[in-house]
């Protein structure tokens, strides 16, 4: 098994669902109204999700393939899982390949350059976890 505790990936993963969910109200909202207040907001979700989610998604990777027993916390952190590669972190990188243009329009090239650069890891952490 990995090595984190099942209890503390459970609320990692669960907590990582709910920013990403927070980001992407954050996002569209952003987009939606060309708001750069709102776009700065949705960087700042997007870089917290993105330090703790390579590791947690890992984590979680393992505790799911390596589980002999499927525990309702292992199913649980399971559709966690699922939800975030399927779901959450594909309609972030949207809104982020979005939100580069929506501030390099604005003349925000240093946001639009972070905004790349999460767009970029996130490929690389969901090619990760693919593989």
């Amino acid at each position: 098994m990995s090595s984190i505790d099942i209890y503390d990936l459970f609320y990692s993963i669960k907590k990582l669902v709910e920013d990403c969910e927070e980001a992407i109200k954050e996002g569209k909202l952003a987009l939606s109204t060309s708001n750069l207040d709102s776009a700065a907001r949705f960087l700042t979700l997007t870089n917290r999700i993105a330090s703790s989610s390579k590791t947690t998604l890992l984590a979680a990777k393992n505790i799911i393939t390596e589980s002999r027993e499927e525990t309702r916390l292992v199913k649980y952190v399971s559709v966690y899982y699922r939800a975030l590669v399927l779901m959450s972190i594909p309609y972030l990188q949207l809104i982020l390949r979005d939100m580069s243009k929506l501030l390099n329009e604005h003349g925000q090239g240093d946001k639009a350059v972070e905004a790349s650069r999460l767009l970029e890891f996130f490929n690389e952490t969901l090619n990760t976890l693919r593989s």
